[in-house]
């Protein structure tokens, strides 16, 4: 499957056939953004378009971004900050233990498209 973008929209080739696709059938940032050939590649830097079918075989386009993780620096800032805010409040440790952890292995996380 490929995604292209022209002067009469978005088209999704796949299968041998293209399938344009509907300006209705896209959510409100794409819809703007797809206006502007320069805000389109500008957001493409950073995002990327989900592509999804219908049951009625209809294609749906929506705008996500790349987010980037904070690293092992935030991930300690974070375990430091859940532990005093345990203590604090007065959760048990093993539980704010476990919470900064999961902060802190999630590091750099990027979801793909």
């Amino acid at each position: 499957m490929k995604l292209f973008h022209n002067r009469e929209g978005f088209h999704v080739f796949k299968d041998e056939k293209t399938y344009q696709v509907k300006n209705h059938l896209l959510d409100r940032d794409l819809h703007n953004i797809s206006k502007d050939d320069a805000k389109l590649k500008e957001f493409l830097k950073n995002g990327y378009i989900a592509v999804n079918q219908a049951e009625n075989g209809e294609y749906l386009l929506e705008a996500r971004d790349r987010l980037q993780g904070g690293g092992p620096i935030l991930g300690k800032a974070f375990y430091f900050i859940t532990k005093a805010v345990g203590h604090i409040v007065g959760v048990p440790e093993e539980i704010t233990e476990v919470a900064a952890q999961s902060a802190e292995t999630m590091g750099n996380v990027i979801p793909g498209p």
